[in-house]
């Protein structure tokens, strides 16, 4: 299988940035998302994919720079 020439060339923020883009965005998220009247289930839905996005680059950081 060939490998990203992306993938393996980029190295990722360092944790403690993407924890402070996790928390601006979900703060961002929170304050704004009511103006586009979503659904309950799409407002909670959404969070919680954004959520898991950033658990997961922080993983991916993590595992890069040590935790």
């Amino acid at each position: 299988s060939a490998t990203s020439p992306i993938a393996s060339t980029r190295t990722p923020p360092r944790p403690a940035t993407i924890r402070h883009w996790h928390e601006t965005y979900l703060k961002l998220y929170d304050r704004s998302i009511d103006r586009q009247k979503p659904t309950p289930a799409f407002k909670t839905g959404r969070r919680r994919d954004i959520e898991t996005t950033f658990r997961w680059l922080e993983g991916l950081a993590e595992s890069h720079w040590g935790a």
